[in-house]
């Protein structure tokens, strides 16, 4: 993966120095955050919807749908506004306002094509 790549990718690298260690760490906050498997469910709903938003509801209900490892409804919605959301937000991958509900993804290629190589596999 190219320099261009990483430095473009909307990580708040670009503009910055060249630094090995800011982009070993992006790259570090991608591979965890596409570790897991609710989060990785997370980021296909939101790209899979017309503009990139969605509803935490019907967040819910496309991971029940589609991950067997999901468990519950009930589980899904603790897991998501407690540890999977928090975590994605923090990553800067999305933000999600509580008060509406409303989840919108922030697009980045280099996400894409990893999420795009994992769903491949899975």
């Amino acid at each position: 993966m190219s320099d261009d790549v990483l430095l473009g990718s909307g990580f708040g690298i670009k503009g910055e120095k060249y630094d090995d260690e800011a982009v070993e760490n992006r790259l570090d906050t991608v591979f965890e955050m596409l570790a897991d498997h609710q989060r990785r469910y997370v980021l296909r709903y939101l790209r899979e919807t017309d503009d990139g938003i969605g509803s935490f509801d019907d967040l819910v209900k496309y991971i029940v749908a589609h991950d067997p490892e999901s468990g519950n409804t009930e589980r899904v919605v603790i897991r998501l506004y407690h540890t999977t959301l928090p975590k994605l937000e923090a990553a800067q991958f999305l933000t999600y306002d509580s008060g509406s509900g409303t989840v919108r993804y922030r697009s980045n290629p280099v996400v894409e094509e990893l999420l795009d190589c994992v769903a491949y596999v899975e």
